[in-house]
């Protein structure tokens, strides 16, 4: 079963890191197209914090880059939320989510 409802998706990273979400698919030759939230440095660090509504219908894209061109980094992505969020990979450096049942609900993990 799947889960619409809130959900916190925050980076962890060595370096400055920027993340975006779009609505199924995302294009590199326009970036702008489906975008539907970003962030760049709401958390302590220069990290990003992500707090958006999803709904179960709808397939999102997570793309993380860094502020410096041509910089690469390790990084890890925390996803907090109503339901389950699984990742997969799309492509060799994109990867896609989906919501699936999280016994643990969001605003009880959020506090």
């Amino acid at each position: 079963m799947n889960v619409t409802g809130y959900y916190s998706f925050r980076s962890y990273s060595g370096t400055d890191v920027y993340g975006l979400i779009y609505r199924n698919v995302f294009n590199p030759l326009n970036p702008s197209e489906n975008q539907f939230s970003a962030d760049d440095d709401s958390e302590p660090n220069l990290q990003f914090r992500l707090n958006i509504r999803l709904t179960d219908d709808m397939t999102y894209v997570l793309v993380v880059t860094t502020s410096q061109t041509k910089q690469t980094s390790a990084f890890s992505i925390v996803a907090l939320g109503d339901g389950q969020v699984t990742f997969k990979s799309i492509s060799k450096c994109m990867y896609a989510f989906t919501m699936l049942v999280f016994k643990e609900h969001f605003n009880q993990v959020h506090q």
